[in-house]
């Protein structure tokens, strides 16, 4: 007798705009979306990595995704930054994004492998209104914003 499989149940995705990409993030991947305010510049940090902001009391690295992933490059860095999206994690990253749009939900059967496997990135595509969502791969995105080299490690 085989076993009924429970349903997977779908996940909340919240859309978000950068230059002309749309991006997913799974809600429970989200801590916050603030109000843009401009991060204060760190030393010899990557040019991905715009600088930090507070955040409800907690500071915040703010990463340009724009950068890496070649959007609006003509024009330099994005000069309609309107948000700040802090994330969950021990890494206390932000995202510097465009627009902050709606909240979907998707099955994760709906879920397309993400196309270019350069763009290690993404853990896939959703299609929304017509139009492709790349979902991020928060896990990832340290390490790929570093480019692998890893970060300093505090003197005990």
């Amino acid at each position: 007798m085989a076993k009924d499989l429970a349903p997977v149940p779908n996940c909340k995705l919240r859309l978000l705009q950068l230059g002309s990409i749309r991006l997913g993030l799974f809600e429970d991947q989200i801590m916050t979306i603030a109000e843009w305010s401009e991060p204060v510049p760190l030393p010899f940090a990557p040019d991905s990595v715009l600088g930090v902001v507070c955040i409800q009391g907690r500071m915040f690295t703010v990463l340009e995704l724009a950068d890496l992933l070649a959007v609006n490059k003509a024009s330099g860095r994005l000069s309609s930054r309107q948000f700040i999206v802090a994330l969950r994690g021990a890494e206390q990253l932000a995202l510097a994004v465009n627009a902050s749009e709606e909240t979907i939900e998707v099955s994760p059967a709906a879920m397309r492998p993400a196309g270019e496997p350069s763009l290690q990135l993404f853990l896939g595509t959703v299609a929304q209104a017509g139009l492709d969502v790349q979902v991020l791969d928060v896990k990832e995105l340290f390490r790929f914003v570093t480019h692998g080299r890893e970060r300093r490690r505090r003197r005990d």
